[in-house]
Parts: structure tokens; C-alpha cells; sequence
């Protein structure tokens, strides 16, 4: 599977940072999961993204930013053929089941690309430089008694086998083998003590979780969930069909009926909860502390240093006694050539270059310059605040540079090297052009905050914080992550400080901007505990100033439009689950926007995978649909008040004022965005 060059580069997505590592964990379990397609695929076995992963897929066309995991579907046939056919996956990968693991006590499985940590250069490569455990989990999809009170009785039964069997793995003392001779006599089996006894009680539950067949049922549910919570089951024809959506760089099945799949896992499932999940975050941060503690290996967190406060003040201080010496012995020079100048007048032309060489040469009316050290175009806009403020300055000369970063492996060894000199709109000079050292500008403003502690991106050590202090008076940070806010509440939100909050150029620079206030509590609150008990409120309040330098300044934003944009979004999964009733929606709501269209700029884009599905042999009247949906587009494109796109790369949605339509990932866009947003009904009751 391949990446583009910057996806392991961290990220910020909906205002919450992704870290490199995370990129590679997803990097990995997108691997597992191409593979497990490939076999799905050969013998035609049926599975679909599930729980976070069809959310994602849904609102957000990749990962949910803040989830960690991967999660597919099987019905209970298609899974037993899977497991039947899974020794023909690469030898990596093994299966945590009830059947196949001993200390599994999950009601789902799990397929994992290792049970250690593993550096060899041939996973390393394999599973993009993950070295950690990643799969992704397996939830098995089991049929209901169409009776409820032959459901009832066979979810208590497969209830009481679970949670003895969960006791008799940690304790088989006497009290749990009076359970299990109750479960004996209750249901007619026998439990043989010579042999692991959880295992035969998980057996017993996987029968009774198994029991009804499909041509005897119309619901379907995870049996888990369902035995536990009474809730996640739906009608088995919501896995009749399935279709293809786009999911970070490749594309996952995923069922034309999500919409009544996912009300029925979670409801609402458009709002945003950063909170869900079922585990820590992040899911590999257990074998990351193992691989820190036991083998001694570079953990990505910084780690506190005391003396790195006090590294600018102390480098400058050598460097102003350095400067002090070579002064004192170019002011004796120059005095002994004055004694005698017919001796040692040759000299003035070496003092003169040493003088120049150490920027000592001509300063009294020299004005002050600012270096911008930039990473290229597209880290530019956080810096363009800044450089504003600066050329408004007269007694300023202003150089914007721009330095390399190098994608890296986990072991620092360096893949690729970005250069980026075009695409900026304000004049730049080469770093080859300015030597730092002889200049000496009064200010540098850096963005990068890493150093060399992220395992995926680095620059040159001679652009490191701790190098530049010695080259200016003053070291800014601005951050080059679009983040306003953070909130301690949101545990994986809070994680993110880790890697933004606590990095070498927030201890070395002598000035740090952040965009709200909001984030400097935050960054405060983290910092002060990070520097244990080394510094307090007061020192990173002073060190640390908020600017609104994210505040966005388009002239065109500031004037109405005559006209406002809106997008109108058809979805094939309602006309393929609800045929003419959603086809009737269309034709009701586009009637609605044409009488609106003297005020707005329609859009009416479709899923660009329409025809596929519909004329799919398991889309029941999938062909006349196909061809009534054909009539009303022609239609539309005939009367010509709006415009029709079956392609979102053809609409910049930087320029639509509101939404309406199905559920897709620019709805959640653009209402992250705060623009408005109505997710229509899939069709109109009568």
C-alpha cells in the first residue's frame, strides 16, 4: 500500500492534532486491512466497516481524526468462511478469538500483524514503519429468534454462559463451581474439569450465540451488545449490499443502508463525540511504555530538562564574551597600527574583513533585521500575521527563508528531503544568501517545534532551537498547527500537549505566540507540571503572549455576496434503500431550491458512485431507478438555473455558505466550519 509523501507528517484535522505515530499506526492497520480484503475478495466473502470506522467513512471519508482503531463486520457465514481461508494471509497475521486464544474473553475477534514489537527491517517496511501490534477488530454479525421470548431466553442462556466462563478464568473456586453446576443441570451439559473449563463455557456461548439460522430470521445483531445492552441489531436486508466510499488513500465497503445501521449504534451519529471509544488512547500507548521502560528506546516525549531554560541566556552570554575578546584584540591591533603605521598598515585590510567577518563593521546606522524561517508555502499562513507587523516597521529589513525538513524513518535515518522555494506571495531569500551567524538578526520567528524529537519529520540541526538562540536576541515560536483550542476534559484532545506543548523550541524561545487564551491555559497548565515543580504560572504567563494571528483577513468576507452558495448533496444510498419515496425527495427539494435560486447559487452534487450501485444485480429496481434518477438530472441541466457536479473536486467548499442534502464528509465540513447545515429526511412521509 502506498502513501503520499507528508501523510506520516503530524497533523492537524478539525482542530485536533494527529500525531506522526498515529499516522503510522493507521498506516499499519490500513495494511491489515488490505490484505484481509484481498483475501475477501477472492472467495467473495462479505464484510463491511463498522462502529468508528463507518463513521469515519461516512462523516469524515478517513479515520474519525481522534479514533485509533479499526473496525470491520462480518455476518456469522461469511466469518466462518473467513476463518476457514485466513492461513493463506501473510505469515504476520494471527486471529484472537474465543476458539483460537486462550486469555481472549472478547465476544468479537481480532486479526494482529504481531504479538511483540517487532524492528526488523522486513515489517518495519511492510507495516510502514509501525513497530507496534496493529490489526483491526472483527464483530460478527449472529441472527434473532423471530419469537421474543425464544431471544429472551436464548440471550440470558448465552449471558450466564459468558460471564461464568469470565469468572472461571480468574478463579475456579467453589463458588463459581456451584455456578457451573447449576448451568450443568440447567441446561443438560457437562463441563469436564481436566480440561480449561472457560473455554468449554465460551463454547457453550458461541453455540447458543449461533443457534438461529438465517432463513429463520429477519434481524440480525451483535450478540454482544445485544446480550449485554438490548441494543446494535437491525434487518438482515441492511447487509444485502454494500458499495465502495473513499477512506484516506483507498476505499473500504461499506453498506448502502449505513443510515439505519449507524442510528441504530449510536443515533445521531453526525455529532461529534471526541470521547467515545472503548480503550485508552492511544491504542499503542501500553507497548510504547514497555518498549521505553524495559529496552531503553527514544521515546518521542520530550523530557524535562532544566537546564534548557537557561540555555539562550547562557549561549548568549559565551557569545558576548567571545564578541568581548575579539574586540579587545582588534581594538589592541588597531592601536599599534596607529602607533606605527609604516610597520603594520598592511593589517588594517585583514582587521577590516575580521571586523566585517563578525558583523563589528558598520553598525551605528544599520537598521534591525527579522528572519522568517519557514518550512514552505503551506506552513506560511501562521507567519503571515507576524511578517506584516514587521515590514510595517521602518527602522526593519525583513527576510523570509525558506529551510528543508526531511521525512524520516522511527530510527532517524532520513527518506526524503523537501525544499519548497515556489508558491510564496512575498519576496524570500535563500538560506545560502544570509549567513545567521555573521548577520545576527534581532529577531528569528521559527515554527517548527521538534528538534529531532518526531519520529517522522526533522530539518537540518543547524535550524534546531537550541542552535538559533545563538545567532539572534530573540528566538519567537509561532506554531505552525492550525490549533485554537485545546480542552483538558478531552483526554485525547489533552494527549496532543505531549507533542505540541512540550517540545524543545517551547523552552528555548524567548517568546511563544498562541491564537487564543483558551490554549494558553492549557499550554500553562501542561507546561507547569511538565517542568515538576521547576517553574510556575508566572514564568510561562510572561513567556507566553496570545495574538489572533488565525483571525482570517479576506476583503471579499468582509462584503456580502449579491448571491450565497449553497450546496444541495443526493446520496445513492437513500434512492437505493427507499427507491421512488427518495426519488420524490429529490424532485420535491430541488423544486424548492429552484424557487430560491434568484437568491442562491445552487449546487446539486451526487455521489459520484450512483450508477455503480444502482445498477448493481443486488440493487432490487436498481436499473429503473437508475434511469428515473438519469430524468431528473437531465431535467435539471435542461432548465439551467443551477449547476449539476457528480465530482467534489469540481466545488471549492471554501466558497459554499450552507448545506443541505444526505449525510456525507462535507456536510461535517462545512459545519466545522460553522456554516449551516440541514441533513434532509431520505424521504417524505405521506
Amino acid at each position: 500500500m502506498n502513501f503520499p509523501d507528508n501523510y506520516f507528517e503530524d497533523e492537524v484535522r478539525e482542530g485536533f492534532f494527529v500525531t506522526s505515530m498515529m499516522k503510522r499506526c493507521w498506516a499499519a492497520q490500513l495494511q491489515v486491512l488490505e490484505d484481509v480484503d484481498a483475501l475477501c475478495q477472492k472467495y467473495n466473502i462479505k464484510y463491511y466497516g463498522d462502529c468508528g470506522t463507518l463513521i469515519g467513512a461516512v462523516r469524515h471519508g478517513g479515520f474519525i481524526p481522534w479514533d485509533d482503531d479499526l473496525d470491520i463486520c462480518m455476518l456469522r457465514e461469511d466469518y466462518e468462511l473467513f476463518l476457514k481461508h485466513m492461513h493463506e494471509l501473510p505469515e504476520y497475521y494471527s486471529i484472537l478469538n474465543w476458539r483460537e486464544t486462550d486469555d481472549w474473553i472478547e465476544a468479537y475477534a481480532r486479526i494482529v500483524n504481531t504479538n511483540r514489537i517487532r524492528f526488523d527491517d522486513e515489517f518495519m517496511e511492510y507495516f510502514h514503519g509501525f513497530p507496534y501490534s496493529a490489526g483491526l477488530d472483527i464483530f460478527v454479525l449472529d441472527y434473532m429468534y423471530e419469537d421474543p421470548e425464544l431471544e429472551e431466553e436464548r440471550r440470558l442462556r448465552a449471558d450466564m454462559y459468558m460471564q461464568v466462563a469470565n469468572m472461571a478464568q480468574v478463579n475456579l473456586n467453589d463458588e463459581c463451581k456451584e455456578l457451573i453446576s447449576s448451568i450443568e443441570k440447567m441446561c443438560n451439559v457437562k463441563i469436564d474439569y481436566s480440561k480449561p473449563v472457560h473455554k468449554q463455557l465460551r463454547k457453550l456461548a458461541e453455540a447458543s450465540i449461533t443457534e438461529v439460522k438465517r432463513k429463520d430470521a429477519s434481524k440480525v445483531c451483535f450478540m454482544a451488545v445485544w446480550i449485554e445492552h438490548h441494543s446494535c441489531f437491525w434487518d438482515k436486508k441492511y447487509c444485502d449490499q454494500m458499495m465502495r466510499v473513499p477512506f484516506e488513500n483507498t476505499t473500504i465497503p461499506i453498506p448502502v443502508a449505513f443510515d439505519p445501521i449507524l442510528k441504530a449504534h449510536y443515533g445521531d451519529y453526525m455529532k461529534v463525540n471526541r470521547n467515545g471509544g472503548a480503550h485508552a488512547y492511544p491504542c499503542y500507548a501500553k507497548q510504547e511504555k514497555v518498549l521505553t521502560e524495559k529496552y531503553g528506546w527514544k521515546s518521542w516525549d520530550y523530557k524535562w530538562n532544566k537546564q534548557e531554560l537557561s540555555l539562550g541566556s547562557r549561549l548568549r552570554e559565551e557569545k558576548r564574551l567571545q564578541t568581548e575578546a575579539i574586540v579587545d584584540k582588534i581594538q589592541k591591533i588597531e592601536a599599534m597600527i596607529a602607533a606605527n603605521p609604516g610597520l603594520y598598515g598592511g593589517l588594517q585590510a585583514q582587521v577590516d574583513a575580521l571586523k566585517l567577518n563578525f558583523g563589528l563593521a558598520g553598525t551605528a546606522c544599520k537598521k534591525e533585521e527579522v528572519v522568517f524561517l519557514t518550512l514552505g508555502p503551506k506552513h506560511w499562513k501562521n507567519f503571515s500575521y507576524f511578517w506584516n507587523k514587521e515590514k510595517e516597521k521602518t527602522d526593519t529589513d525583513v527576510y523570509v527563508i525558506p529551510i528543508s525538513y526531511f521525512d524520516t524513518a522511527i530510527n532517524g535515518d532520513v527518506l526524503k528531503t523537501h525544499y519548497e522555494t515556489e508558491g510564496y506571495e512575498i519576496p524570500i531569500t535563500l538560506y545560502n544568501d544570509y549567513d545567521l551567524n555573521k548577520r545576527h538578526p534581532k529577531r528569528i520567528y521559527v515554527q517548527c517545534p521538534y528538534d529531532d524529537i518526531n519520529p517522522a519529520m526533522s530539518v537540518h540541526h543547524a535550524f534546531y532551537s537550541s542552535e538559533l538562540l545563538k545567532y539572534t536576541d530573540e528566538l519567537i515560536y509561532v506554531p505552525m498547527y492550525n490549533i485554537k483550542e485545546f480542552n483538558s476534559n478531552d483526554t485525547k484532545s489533552a494527549y496532543g500537549l505531549n507533542f505540541t506543548a512540550k517540545t524543545p523550541v517551547v523552552l528555548h524561545a524567548d517568546k511563544i505566540y498562541l491564537p487564543t487564551e483558551r490554549l494558553k491555559e492549557e499550554y500553562i497548565k501542561a507546561l507547569v507540571e511538565f517542568s515538576e515543580g521547576d517553574t510556575d504560572e508566572t514564568y510561562w504567563d510572561n513567556k507566553i503572549i496570545v495574538e489572533e494571528y488565525m483571525k482570517e483577513n479576506n476583503e471579499n468576507s468582509l462584503s456580502p455576496k449579491d448571491k450565497k452558495t449553497l450546496l444541495y448533496y443526493s446520496d445513492v444510498a437513500p434512492v437505493a434503500v427507499y427507491g421512488d419515496k427518495s426519488l420524490e425527495k429529490i424532485r420535491s427539494s430541488l423544486e424548492l431550491l429552484k424557487e430560491a435560486s434568484d437568491r442562491l447559487n445552487i449546487i446539486w452534487l451526487i455521489s459520484s458512485n450512483m450508477k455503480e450501485v444502482l445498477n448493481s444485480p443486488v440493487c432490487r429496481n436498481g436499473n429503473k431507478l437508475y434511469s428515473r434518477f438519469i430524468n431528473i438530472v437531465q431535467s435539471f441541466k435542461k432548465e439551467g438555473w443551477g449547476t449539476f457536479s457528480d465530482s467534489i473536486s469540481d466545488i471549492d467548499l471554501d466558497k459554499v455558505d450552507a448545506y443541505a442534502g444526505n449525510p456525507s464528509p462535507y456536510a461535517h465540513i462545512l459545519s466545522y466550519n460553522k456554516k449551516p447545515v440541514m441533513i434532509l429526511k431520505d424521504f417524505d412521509d405521506q
